[in-house]
C-alpha cells in the first residue's frame, strides 16, 4: 500500500526523494489519471456516434503498383483518391 508523505501519496520506494520530487510525481500521477478519463469520455462520445453519411465508391488513381509489395518499391508519388468508381 502507498504511504503518504506530506499529503502526497507516495508510489515509489526510492531512497532520497525530495519533497519536491514527491509533490511533481503526485502532479504528473493525477494529470495522467485525468487524461486516461478523458480519453475515455472521447471514447464514449466516439462510439456513441448515429450512423453517419453513407460515402460514395471511390477508385485509387495513384500509388504503388503493388500494394502488397510494402515500402521497398514504392516510389514517393501521392495517392490521389476520385469520389466515384469508374
Amino acid at each position: 500500500m502507498a504511504e503518504q508523505i506530506n499529503a502526497t501519496r507516495r508510489q515509489t520506494n526510492l531512497p532520497n526523494e525530495s519533497d519536491k520530487y514527491l509533490s511533481m510525481r503526485e502532479q504528473l500521477r493525477l494529470a495522467e489519471i485525468e487524461l486516461m478519463r478523458q480519453r475515455e469520455r472521447v471514447a464514449e462520445l466516439r462510439r456513441g456516434l448515429p450512423q453517419g453519411a453513407a460515402i460514395q465508391d471511390y477508385a485509387f488513381e495513384e500509388g504503388p503498383a503493388n500494394l502488397d509489395a510494402g515500402d521497398e518499391e514504392f516510389d514517393g508519388s501521392i495517392v490521389r483518391v476520385t469520389s466515384k468508381r469508374a
